[in-house]
């Protein structure tokens, strides 16, 4: 989104950059040239709260980022896949029980 307004900004730019020589030579009216200014001015206006939503966007992600404090694997899971534990505690209730399969 940020790149196509760019795109568009960089073609108003250079047609309002056209159409103010032309306007100086007598080739287009004043009004064709506010006009011009005007399209400028809102892509202009378009494209800030785009970079806007772009930047909250990159920091977020930041924010989302976790980082371990060790290279590695920290520990091993002492819980077998379907095991039970109850809060608080390390250890599984019954190690030797397992969940029917789905």
């Amino acid at each position: 989104m940020v790149a196509r307004d760019q795109a568009e900004l960089a073609h108003l730019s250079a047609d309002f950059d056209r159409n103010k020589s032309l306007s100086v030579q007598g080739f287009i009216s004043l009004g064709g040239l506010s006009l011009s200014e005007s399209d400028l001015k809102a892509t202009r206006a378009t494209l800030k709260p785009d970079e806007a939503f772009l930047d909250d966007a990159r920091l977020q992600v930041e924010f989302a980022r976790f980082v371990a404090p060790i290279d590695g694997v920290a520990g091993e899971l002492q819980l077998p896949g379907g095991g039970d534990t109850t809060a608080n505690t390390t250890t599984p209730c019954d190690p030797g029980r397992r969940l029917p399969q789905a």
